[in-house]
């Protein structure tokens, strides 16, 4: 009877000690504990994201940058950011390809090749993560931006798997033109530009935008020019599910001397939108199939003193004048669509920053970047002296690819007893009922919205939406809605 009781007896603590896993390190009256973990820092445990892989092991190993150009290394050794309390800058890994010719002729040339240590399914496939758009996350960017390594040459940016995201094009307006040619259309449509907003301003920033105002206030101040943006676009209204494509509120000025200038406008500036589809016919033939056969299936009748040629391929153009931009990704954009980028003026500055890449690139008047917009995040840095006009040319999604949806202009009476708003969507009644989400606009109160509570808003929501007969019985109670429109407002 011992043995047997001996037998059932467990084993001595350093002998099951010695049988478990090198991951656990004890056990304890009967119960197992993992080694602990060491602690969590911001510079040891620093969670690697989407568009932030390195390769944390080799940089606490070395400590320092190494010598391929500054891509994927710190950009000082880790021991000096830990002394002074700073994050070290970490960035994707490129990596230096050689050469290669793309396009042909005129519409060719030769780039330098960089390869991203990502498949481009990080960036094609599943839902494009939003940028973050606090006033923290914005100046770490800029803060990453003054140590990546600038770009000035023609340059390719590839995928692991060969898929390119960006095309740098040095001088790549003025291919197949004449010095006297290119001087001459450069000069338009510097010209045209100016003459434009002199009669036509772009709008000031939004009153929520204090960033935004600020900076056109500097500007103005020292210089006495102007400041903004100008969308003039074919496109779907953001917020108006059940309207049709229609042009762009800001491509229709209703002053007849604004209309008359931006027609000249888009005239002098044409020949930049055949360049543009040139090069991307070059360099990727079937996107530029798609793009250019949306554009024309539009034509003239649909987009009206917009429509550039039967070359033409983006139904949006962003006029930028002096403006930065904040991190950001242009997510309704088509998105393996290539938004291109050209810029005019005299300027210092102004770079474009990738932080997915980890470069950025410094954009000289007559340079073409086609980039995947959509899904890279990018912005502008600061612009220093004299004037800096950027063209950007897009085309959105549900221009590209529509979904063939029939649409039907609603008319929705605010369900508010007095109110005599009639409302255009479910969403533009929410808004009304509630009030705007920003809170910079919330706390002004304006009387233009109702204010209400979530529940209410809900409740009003279902009788908006009600039978009529339903409505008619609940017509002039003042009462609150029964407890059963609850359910009905939740599926709405």
């Amino acid at each position: 009877m011992a043995k047997s009781n001996e037998a059932k007896r467990p084993a001595p603590k350093k002998l099951r000690q010695a049988l478990l896993p090198d991951f656990l390190e004890k056990v304890t009256d009967g119960r197992v504990d993992k080694k602990k973990q060491p602690e969590k820092g911001r510079l040891a445990t620093h969670h690697l994201t989407h568009n932030r892989e390195v390769d944390t092991t080799r940089q606490l190993q070395t400590g320092s940058s190494s010598s391929d150009g500054g891509y994927g290394t710190p950009s000082r050794p880790i021991s000096a950011a830990m002394a002074t309390g700073d994050r070290p800058i970490r960035r994707p890994l490129l990596v230096d390809a050689g050469f290669e010719t793309v396009g042909d002729g005129a519409y060719g040339a030769v780039f330098s090749v960089k390869v991203l240590q990502k498949h481009s399914r990080v960036f094609f496939s599943g839902p494009i993560p939003a940028v973050k758009k606090t006033e923290a996350s914005i100046q770490r960017f800029r803060q990453e931006a003054t140590h990546y390594p600038v770009i000035r040459s023609s340059t390719v940016v590839r995928c692991a798997d060969g898929k390119p995201v960006l095309y740098f094009i040095k001088a790549g307006m003025y291919a197949a033109l004449a010095p006297d040619e290119e001087r001459r259309k450069r000069e338009n449509s510097i010209k045209a530009i100016r003459e434009l907003i002199n009669v036509y301003p772009p709008p000031p920033p939004k009153a929520d935008d204090s960033r935004m105002q600020k900076e056109q206030r500097e500007i103005q101040k020292a210089k006495h020019q102007a400041f903004g943006r100008h969308m003039l676009a074919f496109w779907h209204a953001i917020g108006s599910p059940h309207e049709p494509p229609h042009l762009s509120e800001g491509s229709q000025p209703k002053n007849p001397d604004a209309m008359a200038k931006l027609v000249e406008y888009m005239q002098a500036t044409e020949w930049e939108h055949v360049q543009i589809a040139n090069w991307i016919a070059a360099t990727d033939p079937e996107i530029y199939k798609e793009l250019h056969s949306s554009y024309q299936s539009l034509g003239q009748d649909k987009l009206k003193h917009l429509y550039q040629g039967t070359s033409a391929c983006h139904s949006g153009l962003a006029l930028l004048i002096n403006r930065t931009e904040d991190p950001h990704k242009d997510m309704n954009d088509a998105r393996e669509n290539w938004t291109a980028t050209n810029c005019w003026g005299l300027y210092e500055g102004g770079d474009v920053v990738y932080p997915d890449l980890g470069i950025k690139v410094a954009q000289e008047p007559g340079d073409l970047s086609l980039t995947r917009a959509a899904v890279l995040t990018h912005f502008v840095e600061g612009i220093h002296d004299s004037e800096r006009f950027c063209h950007v040319r897009f085309t959105k999604e549900h221009i590209l690819r529509p979904s063939g949806k029939v649409y039907t202009k609603m008319a929705i009476p605010c369900p508010y007893p007095g109110c005599p708003k009639v409302c255009t969507s479910k969403g533009s009644l929410k808004t009304h009922l509630h009030g705007p989400s920003s809170k910079a606009r919330r706390a002004k109160k304006s009387p233009t919205y109702h204010w209400l509570p979530t529940k209410e808003v809900k409740k009003y929501i279902a009788r908006a939406f009600a039978a009529p007969a339903q409505k008619d019985e609940e017509e002039g109670t003042g009462e609150v809605l029964r407890n059963d429109t609850d359910e009905q407002a939740e599926g709405l």
